[in-house]
């Protein structure tokens, strides 16, 4: 399930605060659109492992939670680390990352999350006839909840 925009920035606000002296923290964003033409996810990580052979059990990690969860979203940002204190946050999004992107540092890589947040604000939707109205709420790309109102039958429209 997507994350809501609340929750989007409950996330920003505590990788920001997090910070370890003792292991790096690996932040995984994945592109996972089946029609994508690029390099697929798991390839991806593959390359990634051989690269940065300090970063491999972090990367273990978001390769079996992967298998283990099947995300159905658009996209997928992992945030992970061995150090102390041990971090392992996942956050789905629908709206469109553009590819896979791995960066490896002190603390969590969070810009490409908050420029999602930022181009994709919520925002609401009401649809509104004699017998009904429709609210939608959208947030981080997707529609988050929906909620109908209809009118008894009747001859006014008061409702």
């Amino acid at each position: 399930m997507s994350v809501s925009a609340d929750s989007l920035h409950a996330v920003l606000d505590r990788l920001a605060d997090y910070e370890s002296e003792s292991a790096p923290v690996v932040s995984v964003y994945l592109d996972l659109k089946p029609d994508q033409p690029r390099q697929p996810f798991k390839a991806f990580l593959e390359d990634a492992g051989k690269e940065h052979e300090e970063a491999t059990n972090d990367l273990e990690k978001i390769r079996a939670f992967i298998e283990s969860e099947k995300p159905t979203s658009q996209a997928l940002a992992i945030f992970v680390s061995s150090g102390e204190p041990p971090l392992f946050e996942s956050v789905q999004l629908e709206a469109p990352l553009g590819g896979h992107r791995l960066y490896i540092d002190r603390e969590p890589h969070v810009f490409p999350l908050e420029r999602l947040a930022d181009q994709y604000p919520s925002y609401a939707a009401l649809l509104v006839n004699t017998n009904a109205a429709r609210l939608y709420v959208f947030s981080a790309g997707a529609a988050e909840r929906q909620l109908t109102v209809r009118n008894k039958k009747g001859k006014r429209v008061s409702a």
